[in-house]
């Protein structure tokens, strides 16, 4: 990996099987094996960040070259949520299915897989941005892209929020204001989504804002394959 990292990185080991395998003729040596593979993935993601805070206290334009070598697992830098993810297929349980824990900017979580696709939620015509896992379904409004930016309002771009576990659906009323502005909740921007499929350990959907009160910034929702929740991550004010 060779870049310039400027923003804060979420770094995250994704175990993404949590079913009891043992080999009955080594048993020992097959449960060694899976948790010192995923010792090694934790200092990895540790050294990581480690060099991710380093670079964030030097000038802009600072960068480092990382080598990054394994022979089980797969990484996978996701610049548009700001995460770098290690994903392991473990044979035993070395977390309960469905759990998350945190330590500082690592993230561990044992469950299902998530899907992040575009469908119309609301029936409206119009094509949503979806995430969704085993308890939630959360969809945001698809707008605009890139290089072309269309009129976005935060108070009305979420389309849907549904508990799946309790079968509740919801359309919050919501809204960023930056400063106590009004003006600053709605103007031109575009959503999208951090990558698209099945069977993902997370996702997230990116709304920039470019505000009618002057201020740019970011709102980044993102559900993970083992949570009941969407995180909601705002960041890059200008």
């Amino acid at each position: 990996m060779k870049g310039i990292i400027q923003e804060a990185v979420l770094v995250a080991v994704v175990i993404t099987s949590s079913l009891i395998v043992i080999n009955l003729i080594n048993p020992t040596l097959e449960t060694s094996s899976d948790i010192q593979k995923f010792n090694r993935a934790k200092e990895t993601m540790q050294v990581l960040d480690g060099i991710i805070k380093e670079l964030m206290l030097e000038s802009s334009g600072a960068s480092r070259s990382v080598r990054i070598i394994s022979d089980f697992g797969t990484f996978t830098v996701s610049g548009r949520d700001d995460r770098i993810l290690f994903d392991i297929p473990a044979g035993v349980e070395i977390m309960e299915p469905g759990t998350s824990r945190r330590e500082g900017n690592l993230v561990i979580t044992s469950g299902k897989s998530l899907n992040a696709y575009e469908d119309d939620v609301d029936s409206d015509g119009n094509l949503d941005l979806v995430l969704e896992n085993d308890a939630v379904k959360f969809a945001v409004k698809k707008i605009g892209t890139e290089t072309s930016f269309s009129s976005i309002n935060t108070t009305t771009f979420i389309t849907l929020i549904r508990n799946k576990i309790r079968s509740v659906s919801m359309t919050p009323t919501s809204g960023v204001y930056i400063g106590d502005s009004l003006t600053s909740s709605y103007g031109t921007g575009y959503t999208q989504l951090s990558q698209h499929g099945t069977h993902l350990a997370s996702s997230s959907i990116k709304a920039f804002v470019s505000a009618t009160s002057g201020q740019q910034y970011e709102v980044i929702f993102t559900l993970r394959s083992s949570t009941d929740f969407v995180e909601i991550q705002i960041n890059r004010i200008r």
